[in-house]
């Protein structure tokens, strides 16, 4: 469980933390990810997200995935998801030290206005 002292975030990742019913901590990390990564996760077929665990990703918070086209993140499309953090497995025998896999389910999308080429 998180500490609820107050920590200073990089504005660009992070959004102010929520408190959840239980009194616990919820973040909102902001992310970016490609296209074809983002496609997947749309269409159901990617149900979890692999990152650097530099974060302290938490069952129960919340990524805002920025869809973009390049790796280095320069170039958005507009469109961008919420997903649930479901699970976290940090298990060294199956995950490379310093990194985490999420289990996440969407809880919205958008539809940008300069790229409208989201299934129905």
């Amino acid at each position: 469980m998180r500490s609820q002292q107050a920590n200073v975030f990089d504005v660009d990742s992070y959004r102010e933390p929520q408190v959840n019913g239980t009194g616990e901590l919820k973040m909102e990390h902001k992310l970016k990810i490609l296209s074809r990564y983002y496609e997947a996760i749309l269409q159901g077929k990617k149900t979890f997200e692999v990152r650097k665990d530099d974060r302290n990703f938490q069952q129960g918070d919340t990524l805002l995935l920025e869809e973009c086209v390049t790796p280095d993140g320069c170039c958005y499309t507009g469109r961008e998801m919420k997903v649930d953090v479901t699970y976290i497995l940090r298990d060294s025998e199956y995950v490379k030290d310093g990194y985490c896999i999420m289990g996440i389910k969407i809880i919205s999308t958008n539809k940008s206005k300069y790229y409208d080429n989201t299934p129905s």
